[in-house]
């Protein structure tokens, strides 16, 4: 399990500081890194969402869908790696 984990590279949304942290912490348990900034070697975008389930269209989500990268909801920490289709956004708003 840990060497496909280790192709992972995850990127954080618009999240609010506590749950950034949350991220950081769930990455380094399972040995993902938790990048900052937009890279190319970026394999997911972790974002916030509304009531909804929809997020805002920042310019780390926009950079996702322009390069074929996932962009998930904070809910997918708990199954990274067992159902990732259930936990894509489906929604996005312009603010």
């Amino acid at each position: 399990m840990r060497k496909c984990l280790s192709v992972l590279k995850l990127l954080s949304g618009n999240l609010f500081s506590l749950v950034q942290c949350l991220l950081v912490k769930f990455g380094s348990m399972i040995g993902v890194p938790v990048n900052k900034f937009w890279a190319s070697n970026v394999t997911h975008v972790i974002a916030a969402t509304d009531s909804d389930g929809a997020c805002t269209r920042t310019l780390k989500y926009l950079m996702a869908i322009l390069n074929g990268k996932w962009v998930l909801t904070i809910d997918c920490e708990s199954a990274l790696v067992f159902d990732l289709i259930t936990y894509r956004l489906n929604l996005s708003f312009h603010l």
